[in-house]
Order: structure tokens, then C-alpha cells, then sequence
């Protein structure tokens, strides 16, 4: 109970945090001696507010050896040894227009293999997932070009290939997470942001609040480095189409001019 009572705390330590510096950053935006920096996301004016983006990355498995992890998440018995696994995602983006908090919300799908080892069973596993994901995503300028980006989402992961002769997790697992990302606006029609991903909160299986996925006798914590491409789109411009004058006889003018009676 203790441990449970003490990881609560965190997430909510966590989440204050996360407030914190929405709040530094709405104040920083109403002072009136500050430049007011060249939105990195465009405006409805000259671009769409949606697109598609897409983003490729790997995937590490955190053993969790550390003595506070472990006495959060339940003491480990295993050996447990982290492995790289693939990672690709895809989706789409809102950017949105009236919102303080979050400047934009993504959505889309992903494929993910989570990999690791357990020396203490000789056991190896490889999962491997097709997910559906959910984020709301808070921009922090530094520049006319770049930012930091702090993002909460929602993923739900369903099991396609499962590669474990064990105890693991089961299908489909539902987490909250968090990303953290730094982003980079290349040109006027693309934005680069690399960032690192963890879950915060298990919801299925729901293991007393635990974060980390328990393989074997051991645990580890799920790590998503990746890349996403965001693809901005320019609006097209109308063009008119040019309508023939009419040919007028000769000496006529138009009624607009002005000349003295006769």
C-alpha cells in the first residue's frame, strides 16, 4: 500500500509539473516588452489546419533495476536485459485554432516490437503490436524555428505476433504516456520533431498503477525514440479567369469622364 501510495504522489508531482509550465507559458505570452515570435505552425490564412504526417523510430526496452523503480513497480527476482525493437508511425494532425493550452492534436496508428531478454530463465520475447494512439500536444517557442513540445496521449496496443514463452502482458495493453520533443521548422512546408516517449500509467492490465510491463520475473519500461515528419499543406490559390472586354466603337468614353458642357 505504500508503494502504491508513493507512486500516486509521483504521477501527481508529475502532472503539477506539467501545469507549471503550461502557466509559465501563458504568462510569458502577456508580456507586452517581450517580441512576439513568428508562429512555428502556420495560420488558416495561407495554410490547411490538418495534414499527415508520419514517424519512424525505435523502440528500447528499460530494465527496471533501480532501487526506488523497485519499490514502486514490485521487487524483481529475473535478470532482465533490454532489446531494440522497430517502431513506425502514422497519422494525421489538427492544429488548433483557439486553444491556450495545446496547439495541436494528432491521431493515428502504429507498429511497434518490444523486445528484451531475461537471463535469469534464459527467456527471450518479442512482441509485436499494431496500435491506435491519441495525443494532445503543448508548444514551448525558443525561436521563429524551433520549440519544445510537451505531449499527453492515450495508445491502446493490440498484440499480433507474440513471441513469449511466459508470463506477459496481455492484449490489448492501454496506457497513458508522455512525450517530450524538440522541433524544428525546415521550411515552409515541413517541421521535424525527434522526441522520446514512456507510459506514465498502465489502465489495462491495471496493475495497481504500475507503469512499466512485466516479462518473465522481471519488469521494463517501455521506451518510443522516433522522428515524426509533419507535413505542412499550403493552401491553393484561386485564380480568376480572365473574361474579354467588349470592343467599344471608336471616340466613345466611359461615364465617368468629366468634361465641361458645350
Amino acid at each position: 500500500m505504500q508503494s502504491f501510495t508513493l507512486l500516486m504522489n509521483l504521477r501527481f508531482l508529475f502532472l503539477f509539473f506539467i501545469i507549471c509550465l503550461l502557466l509559465a507559458d501563458l504568462s510569458a505570452q502577456r508580456n507586452p516588452y517581450k517580441r512576439k515570435l513568428q508562429d512555428v505552425f502556420p495560420d488558416e490564412l495561407q495554410y490547411k489546419m490538418s495534414g499527415w504526417y508520419v514517424s519512424p523510430g525505435i523502440t528500447y526496452m528499460l530494465p527496471q533495476k533501480f532501487s526506488l523503480i523497485k519499490d514502486v513497480n514490485g521487487s524483481s527476482s529475473g535478470k532482465p536485459k533490454g532489446c531494440l525493437g522497430l517502431y513506425l508511425e502514422f497519422g494525421r494532425y489538427h492544429i488548433l485554432k483557439y486553444s491556450k493550452w495545446f496547439k495541436y492534436l494528432d491521431y493515428g496508428l502504429s507498429y511497434k516490437s518490444l523486445r528484451g531478454k531475461d537471463l535469469s530463465v534464459d527467456g527471450k520475447f518479442g512482441d509485436h503490436f499494431i496500435a491506435a494512439h491519441f495525443n494532445l500536444n503543448h508548444v514551448k517557442q525558443f525561436s521563429d524555428y524551433n520549440f519544445l513540445q510537451n505531449t499527453i496521449g492515450i495508445n491502446a496496443d493490440f498484440g499480433i505476433i507474440r513471441n513469449v514463452d511466459g508470463p506477459a502482458p496481455t492484449s490489448p495493453v492501454i496506457q497513458l504516456h508522455y512525450k517530450l520533443g524538440y522541433g524544428f521548422k525546415v521550411n515552409s512546408k515541413l517541421i521535424i520533431i525527434p522526441a522520446i516517449e514512456t507510459p506514465i500509467l498502465n489502465g489495462l492490465p491495471w496493475e495497481r498503477g504500475k507503469s512499466t510491463l512485466g516479462y518473465y520475473k522481471s519488469r521494463y519500461r517501455p521506451l518510443i525514440l522516433s522522428v515524426m515528419f509533419l507535413f505542412l499543406r499550403l493552401k491553393r490559390e484561386k485564380n480568376c479567369i480572365p473574361v474579354p472586354a467588349p470592343q467599344m466603337p471608336d471616340g466613345y468614353k466611359m461615364p465617368t469622364d468629366m468634361e465641361e458642357p458645350k
